[in-house]
Formats: structure tokens, sequence, C-alpha cells
């Protein structure tokens, strides 16, 4: 592969990343093979080697043989603290810590190929982030962890100012587990790093493969939990909240010129009736040479008009309303299919019916989205 395409390759790969496992040469007292076999397995995407005790020429040898494991697999190498070796095995990327070398002398030493990670603590070191020379942060530590003592637990407000200001993909890493994971995705997380969760579990593989369920169902997977943290009682009851709370971490923001294609379509549904309305009014006036119809249908056409232009402007109030006449369309329909005389007519419900619910269903999550680009 051409130098120039390398790090836009290893950059469409972290960009589908979301878990990401830290550990030794020696990790939990079993080998590093088996461990990264089982992890890759369950879903671990990137793989990073942090080792303090060893001497060079050993490091460099188990770094080797993780690069090969995680070639083998596809999956994302990196190296910790140590730009030199990252070159010499090849890696994919080097991660270091805000107190380590300067980012700008990591990417001097690694060349342009190379991704590069950057451990953030606070929101002044998340603003200061440069994505031209860093590819991705880590956010932490969420709880405090053994293997950062001495350094304070962030919390989860570290998580959400990261999801709305990080300039590139974030990982929420530091005591990150199975039952505190939710709360951490509720938060804003869409990737997750972890090391005892998975290196010490005894299934590494069922361990990375449960985070890996909760990073792509968080709502399922949060109210499936027996070890769910119980909310306190509010005006619509713990459940309902946490529900929403977990339904909202799932949903992206509209983008700023971005209209689905379920808003396009309930958009051309509108302007089709109002031209449909407007035209039949016109004929029915014609041909019965009476007053009432034409202004009638013009008023009704206006308010089509009206919700498409809402529509289009992505306003919330707009799509609540298509839905009401969407759900009063679907109901009518579901009446008629019931009394439908002929299998033409039957199939045309049934037709009607199954798109209507089609759209209905596709402009709930469309609500969704705006309403979490509003928050």
């Amino acid at each position: 592969m051409p130098a120039s395409d390398i790090h836009t390759d290893r950059l469409t790969r972290l960009a589908g990343a979301r878990l990401y496992l830290v550990c030794d040469g020696r990790p939990a007292g079993r080998g590093l093979s088996e461990l990264l076999g089982a992890a890759i397995a369950g879903g671990v995407d990137v793989v990073q080697l942090r080792e303090k005790d060893l001497g060079d020429e050993e490091l460099l040898a188990v770094a080797r043989r993780a690069r090969e494991i995680c070639k083998r697999h596809g999956t994302l190498f990196v190296v910790n603290d140590r730009p030199d070796l990252a070159r010499e095995v090849f890696a994919d990327g080097v991660h270091v810590g805000a107190d380590d070398m300067p980012v700008a002398e990591a990417r001097e030493l690694v060349g342009p190929d190379m991704l590069i990670g950057l451990s953030t603590h606070a929101p002044a070191e998340i603003d200061a982030v440069d994505p031209g020379i860093v590819d991705y942060i880590g956010v932490g530590p969420i709880h405090a962890t053994p293997t950062k003592p001495g350094r304070p637990a962030v919390g989860l407000e570290l998580v959400r100012y990261a999801a709305a200001h990080a300039p590139v993909p974030f990982f929420a890493i530091g005591g990150i587990d199975a039952e505190h994971a939710p709360g951490v995705i509720a938060a804003g997380a869409r990737r997750l790093c972890v090391l005892r969760a998975i290196a010490s579990a005894e299934d590494p593989e069922r361990a990375a493969r449960e985070l890996r369920e909760l990073l792509a169902h968080p709502l399922e997977a949060e109210l499936a939990s027996p070890n769910r943290p119980q909310r306190s009682q509010g005006p619509r009851g713990p459940q309902r909240s946490q529900r929403e709370d977990l339904l909202r971490a799932t949903l992206e923001p509209l983008g700023a010129d971005e209209r689905p294609p379920a808003l396009l379509v309930a958009i051309a549904v509108c302007v089709l009736l109002a031209l449909t309305v407007i035209a039949g009014a016109a004929t029915v006036q014609h041909l019965s040479r009476r007053g009432g119809s034409l202004p009638g249908g013009a008023f009704l056409a206006i308010v089509l008009l009206l919700l498409a232009q809402g529509m289009y402007r992505r306003r919330y109030w707009a799509v609540l309303s298509f839905e009401a006449l969407l759900a009063f369309q679907i109901i009518v329909t579901s009446l008629a299919l019931v009394v439908a005389s002929t299998i033409v007519a039957a199939v045309i419900c049934a037709l009607s019916v199954g798109l209507g619910g089609w759209l209905f269903w596709k402009l709930v999550r469309v609500m969704g989205r705006i309403q979490a680009g509003e928050r």
C-alpha cells in the first residue's frame, strides 16, 4: 500500500473501532497469544501494549509477537509511550500520555502514516487537541483504577464534555466493566477502552463480547442487566428516565444539512398530497359548478405545504404533525383492509399499511435525532 494511503486506511479502521484493549506482556498470568486471540474473537478492535517492567530487548520481542497476532486478525496494534519501539515493530500507532513527550515530537519520530493517541484528563486538554497531529484521544480515568495510581477519577462529566467537543474520536477509559459501561455509554461514549475487564476475566472472549454488545445495543443491554443502578424516583419514574437517557445515547444529532431519506419521503408525500388535494378540489368545483370545494381544498393544501416546509427545516412540530396524519392513514387503511371485497383492494390496503408503518417508524427516529441536537 502506498505510504500516502496507509494513514487513511488506519483512520478508516479507527473510525469503525469500538472496543480497545490495553494489556502488558504477561496479562493476568496467561499467555499473550491466548489473551489476544480470545479478546479479538470477542470483538476487540484495537490492542495497546503497555509494558513498564521489561527491558528493551524483551519488550521488542513481545511487541513483535503482539503485532503479528493483531496483523493476522486485522486488528489495530498500538504501542504505549515508545515511538521508537512502535516504529521498529511497524505498529499501527503509538499512544502517549499528557505528561509524556509532546505529541508533535512523537509525530516527528513515527512519521505521517502512524496513528497517534493522546490521554486527556480535563476539558482544557480536550480543547487543546490538534487533529492535525492527534488521531484519537483517551478520556479518563472515569473511575478510580489501580493501573493509574494517584490519578483521580474524572467521572462522567468529562465524557459528556468529550462527546460534545472532542475534535477526534475518543475512547472512555478507567475502571470500566460490564457493570459500569452502560452509564458511560449513556453519558455519550461510543468507544470504550478497558484493561482488567478483559485481561483479568476468567473468559476474556465472553467479557469482550459482553462489552461489545453493550456498545451495539446499550438500551437493551442495560435494561437486561440485573446490576443496573437504580435511579431516584422522578415525576416520570426511574425506569422511564433511564430508558430515555440510554436511548438518547444511541442517537446521533442530525448533521448541519442532513435530511434522512425518511424525512425526504415525508416531504415529498406532503407536497404530492397538497397538489392532489388542490387538483381534486378544482375538478370537483368545475364539474359540480358549486362554490366551496376550491377554498376548502386550498386551505388543506396550504396546511400540507406548511408541514412540508417545516419538515424541510427539520422542525420537530412538523414531523410530529405529519406522524399524526400518518397514524390516521394507517388506522383508516387497516379498517379498509378488513372489509376489502377484492384481492386487488386488499393488496393495495396492505401495501399502504406496510409503507405507512415503515415511514412512521423511521420518522420516530428522525424526531429523536432532532431532539438530540436541541439538547
